[in-house]
């Protein structure tokens, strides 16, 4: 809990009050490895803050295929975001890597309002759209090698290495079979330096 309280603390004043609030609304729980936060199709009523573990947030598009759109570990937050705040069905499944312990807050505690909420919705709002506009743009304006390069330089290590290359070939956009290239080149260019 006190990891929670310190990252609050890291965007927004949080003062006893508020610490208050935050051990009231937030919930503990552990997820085993494989077990679903939120599934597609069904409610997103649910936040979550990652206190450790692995999780990959991912839709199942038409052919059956997956498809990455995001991954979290220690101290991040994730929910399927249109799907929570505006209360509809999941468009996404949230999946838990391996062992991964949360607290979570409740759609219902959500929308209380009370000063820490406003400042918290505020920032989860803000910290959404800034993460949205990065990824649209690394999808849209960049090349593969870039795309990957990007996700190495700015991904925490744990996510690099606990997520297989498909997937994370998947969330950038690109074959399993170009990403495999790319770290073939990359090997041989610095294997020759």
């Amino acid at each position: 809990m006190d990891e929670l309280i310190n990252n609050f603390s890291k965007y927004i004043s949080v003062n006893n009050s508020d610490i208050e609030v935050i051990k009231q609304i937030f919930k503990k729980k552990t997820y085993d490895k494989g077990e679903l936060l939120i599934e597609q199709g069904k409610r997103a009523d649910k936040l979550f803050y990652i206190e450790n573990g692995l999780v990959r947030m991912y839709f199942i598009d038409e052919k059956g295929n997956e498809i990455h759109t995001y991954f979290a570990t220690d101290n991040s937050f994730i929910t399927s975001f249109s799907g929570f705040i505006n209360q509809h069905l999941s468009a996404e499944n949230i999946k838990a890597v391996h062992k991964t312990k949360v607290f979570y807050l409740n759609y219902t505690d959500f929308e209380k309002k009370n000063n820490f909420i406003n400042k918290f919705r505020i920032l989860f709002a803000e910290q959404n759209l800034v993460c949205i506009k990065k990824r649209l743009d690394l999808l849209q304006n960049s090349k593969a090698i870039e795309k990957y390069n990007y996700f190495l330089k700015n991904t925490d290590k744990k996510i690099i290495n606990g997520i297989p290359l498909y997937q994370i070939a998947s969330y950038l956009g690109i074959t399993a079979e170009s990403l495999s290239r790319i770290r073939k080149n990359q090997f041989l260019t610095k294997s020759q330096e």
